[in-house]
């Protein structure tokens, strides 16, 4: 029986499938199938005829255009029937620590362009660091991003965003935040608007023109939820706007004394921030990075609105 390696791989690449993904969806349908099998048939094995025809059920193609057609990705789309499956867009992969806990996946800017070609392969993830940020983790759907440039200040080069995973294009809101995969560009960090079939993106440095991206270039969407800056927007001694942040959602939103939100702060059991902490910090003076942290994750407000913008 001729046999058409690369086609396999061709259809499963078209759909954003990873060879795990594959081998469970063949499971589903009947067949006893696991990502070694996927591999071999993808390179010098052939599947049985009972697989087969789970094969190209599944895709939704002809068993002769399978077998005997190359399937070339220009080819494809004519060859595919109209109930075929559907490309995902909601891949997700969850990771644990060595001791199980939660932690976030961290994509560097210099993975930018690969990311949009790999971010459905498990090996490519394996590759990347992982980090322990409280509230935040890969099996909550977050991920974190380095951003580079100046576009979306406060946020700056070397900057971390955290975003939560959309699953639904059509749950976007406009106007907000986002962490955008086309496949052009790798990822981006901007405001989302829509116009029709397109996507706006817009900068919120204004030396940055807004620019188009049609629906389908658009390969996922992270929602942004905070930001953890590489060094911190400079903060004047005694009046600072995250002394008054942190005086007024404390003292009157929460109504906590600084005892009381000391033994909150600390009930994790991961440091210690004392009363004579938060009174400085009150007074201007600047917290570490995982001490800020924990306050947004604590308020619920992200960094930058801490740091930039009046909560009130």
């Amino acid at each position: 029986m001729t046999y058409n390696n690369n086609n396999l791989k061709l259809l499963r690449e078209h759909f954003n499938l990873t060879q795990n993904d594959l081998a469970e969806e063949f499971n589903k349908k009947g067949m006893k199938c696991n990502r070694s099998k996927i591999l071999n048939w993808e390179g010098k094995s052939s599947p049985n005829f009972s697989d087969l025809k789970i094969i190209v059920d599944f895709f939704k193609i002809s068993l002769d255009d399978f077998l005997y057609i190359n399937l070339e990705e220009k080819n494809l789309e004519n060859r595919l029937r109209k109930e075929a499956p559907k490309p995902q867009f909601d891949v997700h992969m969850a990771t644990v620590d060595q001791e199980g806990n939660d932690i976030v996946t961290l994509v560097p800017q210099k993975a930018s362009a690969g990311y949009a070609t790999n971010f459905t392969d498990p090996e490519f993830y394996k590759s990347l660091r992982k980090i322990d940020i409280p509230g935040f983790s890969d099996s909550k759907s977050h991920r974190a991003f380095e951003i580079k440039g100046d576009s979306m200040p406060p946020m700056k080069s070397k900057d971390i965003v955290i975003g939560e995973k959309c699953f639904d294009k059509e749950s976007i809101k406009l106007g907000e935040k986002y962490i955008v995969t086309t496949k052009a560009d790798g990822y981006v960090f901007k405001n989302v608007y829509r116009d029709g079939d397109y996507f706006i993106l817009e900068s919120e440095n204004s030396s940055y023109e807004p620019y188009e991206v049609h629906k389908d270039e658009v390969l996922e969407f992270w929602k942004y939820k905070t930001c953890i800056f590489s060094d911190f927007p400079e903060m004047e001694i005694g009046n600072t706007l995250f002394s008054r942040n942190l005086k007024y959602l404390r003292g009157i939103k929460h109504k906590l004394s600084l005892k009381e939100f000391s033994e909150r702060l600390n009930q994790d059991g991961k440091g210690i921030i004392s009363v004579e902490d938060l009174r400085s910090f009150e007074m201007g003076v600047e917290p570490k990075q995982s001490i800020l942290i924990k306050i947004s994750d604590f308020f619920k407000v992200s960094i930058d609105q801490l740091l930039t913008q009046n909560v009130r």
